[in-house]
């Protein structure tokens, strides 16, 4: 082979990589998504996004007007999509999540190019600002966990998205850790619902387990835990 040749082998190799490579979207197809959102106390919600995506390639995406409607066009794909309320990066801080994910093949939807939501119910959330501070000398080791419930809904849906199951919707989580000499302290945030109750359980050293409940009963709550 000659020297001069490799440019365009390359070239070829390269040519027939993407060529391979599998494209996700239906090929000038196009889906509407439709819906409402409400709180808790059936008051419509405006300004919260909502998106489509398949394995984080965006298809199309939407806000809610001040009726808390929304519609929007996206692309089609042939794999299996989600439709994202209130995405963590783009969230509406004030409000919760869902996640509706579909569960079906491309031959099952052949039909079906209007996906409505109906009425979306999101749920307040409230921010703890959860922070661990070592004030004494001695050498002690914390060991805890802080359990709160989520502040997001996943639905998974075969044809009709109005017939979705729920998956997992407002579920206990949890965080936890060791606080030692050569790391004291802690300072984090956590994202909850309104009006509910995180819990606090600790121990130093060998000693017995304590609990702790923390209302969060405001929009921003601040607990600090001193050792």
């Amino acid at each position: 082979m000659k020297t001069n040749d490799l440019p365009y082998c390359f070239l070829i190799f390269f040519m027939l990589f993407f060529q391979s490579c599998d494209d996700p979207l239906e090929n000038n197809r196009r889906i509407i998504v439709t819906g409402q959102f409400f709180d808790e106390d059936q008051n419509p919600i405006a300004e919260i996004p909502i998106r489509t995506e398949a394995q984080e390639i965006y298809l199309g995406e939407g806000t809610s007007d001040a009726t808390g409607s929304f519609e929007y066009a996206s692309l089609e794909t042939y794999r299996n999509f989600d439709i994202v309320v209130n995405p963590p990066e783009t969230q509406n801080s004030i409000y919760s999540s869902v996640i509706y994910s579909s569960q079906y093949n491309n031959s099952m939807r052949e039909n079906i190019d209007r996906y409505d939501l109906g009425i979306v119910t999101l749920r307040r959330t409230a921010k703890l600002d959860f922070s661990i501070i070592k004030t004494t000398s001695a050498s002690d080791t914390l060991r805890w966990t802080i359990s709160f419930p989520q502040a997001s809904c996943s639905y998974s849906f075969t044809q009709k998205v109005s017939n979705a199951e729920i998956f997992t919707c407002y579920e206990e989580d949890f965080l936890g850790g060791s606080q030692t000499p050569a790391r004291p302290d802690l300072d984090t945030e956590i994202t909850s619902l309104l009006g509910q109750e995180a819990v606090f359980t600790y121990s130093i050293n060998s000693s017995a387990e304590e609990r702790l409940i923390i209302p969060l009963n405001s929009p921003n709550n601040t607990f600090d835990f001193e050792y």
